[in-house]
């Protein structure tokens, strides 16, 4: 399971005295607690990976805002992190497969247009579950709904 792996590598960033790798394993497994106390629920794989994007989609903002205000020492910190949460995302669908799932999504739902975005999408998300970007799908979508 992802919250046993990140708990090893926790100790190991620890035993190596890793401050970025450390913080950010820190940051994420706290985030994990925070939602499980919230929803008062055990987080599966599915919920880790959601809390990862959302924090992995923080650090990349962060570095775009310390890059606009010229504070490169924050950027390689926040780069650094982001390293190594990227370790536990499931690895991403290609292309063609992304495409194949999508064309099967559009046949099945009869969608046309554009007017069917929306329905199309969730299905895809659904079907996908955390192994595309989500504005890489969009993308394939806006291409084959006209």
């Amino acid at each position: 399971m992802l919250k046993d792996l990140i708990n090893e590598d926790l100790k190991c960033y620890m035993k190596q005295k890793n401050v970025a790798a450390l913080n950010a394993v820190k940051l994420l497994k706290t985030d994990i607690k925070k939602t499980e106390v919230d929803t008062m629920t055990v987080l599966d794989d599915e919920g880790v990976v959601k809390i990862l994007k959302k924090q992995m989609k923080m650090r990349k903002e962060s570095i775009e805002q310390y890059t606009a205000a010229g504070r490169t020492d924050l950027v390689q910190n926040e780069e650094e992190e982001l390293k190594y949460l990227v370790k536990y995302l499931p690895q991403e669908m290609s292309d063609d497969q992304l495409k194949v799932i999508i064309d099967q999504v559009i046949s099945e739902l009869n969608a046309t247009s554009s007017k069917d975005f929306g329905k199309v999408m969730k299905e895809v998300l659904a079907r996908t579950k955390g192994k595309a970007d989500n504005s890489k799908i969009s993308g394939i979508l806006k291409g084959l709904l006209h």
